[in-house]
């Protein structure tokens, strides 16, 4: 009963609490008389001095950032934004003789391409994706046939190269025109922000290899072919972006009328079961070593085995997105039409041979 009747008497001596009182320094402000303060000699004497310095530097200070943000949206205002120019690519420079030979289809090298099988670019629209395929067609049959098949396709099919088991290049369609390689319109997830960007064909080559999956694999001579027409490319449409090279797995519609095998190019990009194919670092190891762009990608990316690994995950995320998609491959871009020159078709092949050269980056 003693200890209760301490505690209680303890209790009642505690003074009540008072912010003014427990917190010095509105303590020591609620006390403060200036004009005595200064008369009495208390300026250099008392601890009040710090507090009330301390006080009046933040005050000045919040004064001072608050009339910076006050000039700089001020400065904002008046002036416009200013845009944000992307850096021109590094120059290159070439060692060594072309390693690729381009030979241009009957139909393009007599200026017989179906209309119903490509279309104008449109303006502005940078080429920074490359799709890869399979014909899905023997290799009994000429690679030549594919072109032919496309003449008389109703489905508006086409690409722009083939490659044959023997290694033979073939431009069916010049880059400089779209290419319908991915039914007619369609979409791909951008690697920078992960949002779908429709119209994949405006933006992309498409390269078909020409073999069945279901009973080949692709030749070491189309394959190193097919790396160098990469590095080739590379070399000369300098807005393409290693992280965009993409199998056409990347676009499987919901419904699946005309979804095709995710792991396409089967045998080449990724196997049956979506591992990935020992074939195709080979290929980027061809690409690497005309293009020093692919060459530092697969260095980033600690070997063209990473980078091979990257572009498998990428492709397969393009599926996941587009399953998700609204189905717009369908709508009609309403671009022209125009005449494919075989001349100029042969002006466009000349270039890309000569991209073909190895190169490497132009010291200063």
């Amino acid at each position: 009963m003693q200890d209760i009747r301490g505690t209680i008497g303890r209790i009642r001596r505690l003074r009540p609490f008072d912010p003014l009182r427990q917190f010095r320094p509105l303590h020591v402000l609620r006390q403060f008389d200036p004009v005595r303060f200064v008369r009495g000699g208390g300026l250099f004497r008392t601890r009040a001095t710090v507090w009330v310095l301390v006080l009046v530097l933040v005050g000045v200070g919040l004064n001072g950032a608050i009339a910076r943000d006050r000039e700089r949206l001020q400065q904002l205002r008046r002036t416009p934004a200013a845009l944000e120019l992307p850096a021109p690519p590094r120059p290159l420079a070439a060692n060594g003789p072309p390693t690729l030979a381009i030979a241009l289809s009957e139909f393009l090298q007599g200026g017989t391409v179906s209309t119903a099988d490509y279309e104008d670019r449109p303006a502005g629209v940078p080429i920074d994706t490359i799709i890869l395929h399979h014909t899905g067609v023997g290799s009994r049959n000429r690679a030549t046939v594919i072109p032919e098949s496309w003449q008389n396709d109703p489905r508006t099919s086409s690409a722009h190269f083939v490659i044959g088991r023997s290694g033979e290049v073939i431009m069916a369609i010049p880059p400089s025109a779209t290419a319908f390689h991915i039914l007619k319109q369609a979409a791909y997830p951008d690697p920078a922000t992960g949002e779908p960007v429709n119209w994949i064909n405006q933006r992309s080559l498409g390269i078909e290899f020409h073999y069945d999956p279901s009973r080949e694999v692709p030749t070491e001579a189309a394959i190193a072919a097919g790396g160098k027409l990469i590095g080739a490319l590379f070399n000369t449409y300098r807005d393409l972006d290693v992280r965009r090279i993409l199998g056409h797995g990347i676009q499987t519609f919901r419904d699946n009328r005309h979804g095709r095998p995710v792991s396409e190019p089967t045998n080449l990009l990724m196997t049956q079961d979506l591992r990935l194919s020992p074939q195709f670092p080979r290929l980027l190891a061809a690409a690497a070593s005309i293009s020093p762009v692919v060459a530092d990608a697969a260095a980033a990316a600690g070997g063209v085995e990473g980078l091979a690994q990257q572009i498998r995950a990428q492709t397969l995320a393009g599926r996941d997105l587009s399953l998700t998609l609204d189905h717009t491959w369908q709508a009609e871009s309403g671009l022209p039409v125009s005449p494919l020159p075989p001349m100029e078709a042969q002006g466009q092949r000349d270039v890309i041979v000569a991209g073909s050269r190895p190169h490497r980056w132009a010291t200063p």
